[in-house]
């Protein structure tokens, strides 16, 4: 739970963020009031959770093109992807992965693993 959640937690915050800007003005008589008051502030709040590292892939694409005899229109060869999920049922061009970032941290863990044990 965080501050603000228990009982009194309002006010117990109000009163951490009032000792905190008294005790910084006191320290320091030129830092200007608004800027004590924000870090002050915001050190008593809850701070929102981590966020997730980004995934980052390596992809191999097939850009196919062609013109048909009767119709002198340029042609491309396109996948609809999937129904569900990020971009569902739009068109790309052909690809296939090459490389994961979460393979490849599922790789490095599995290499610590095996270093620690043949130095154990």
């Amino acid at each position: 739970r965080c501050r603000l959640c228990e009982l009194n937690g309002a006010s117990n915050a109000f009163y951490s963020i009032s000792d905190r800007i008294a005790a910084d003005l006191s320290t320091s008589p030129n830092v200007k009031l608004e800027t004590v008051s924000a870090i002050a502030g915001h050190a008593c709040l809850p701070i929102p959770p981590p966020k997730k590292a980004k995934r980052e892939e390596v992809l191999a694409v097939a850009v196919i093109s062609s013109r048909v005899a009767d119709d002198d229109q340029l042609r491309w060869l396109m996948v609809k992807r999937p129904s569900e999920g990020l971009l569902a049922g739009q068109w790309e061009f052909p690809n296939v992965e090459v490389w994961t970032s979460a393979k490849a941290d599922v790789k490095k863990g599995k290499k610590d693993k095996a270093k620690s044990k043949s130095k154990a």
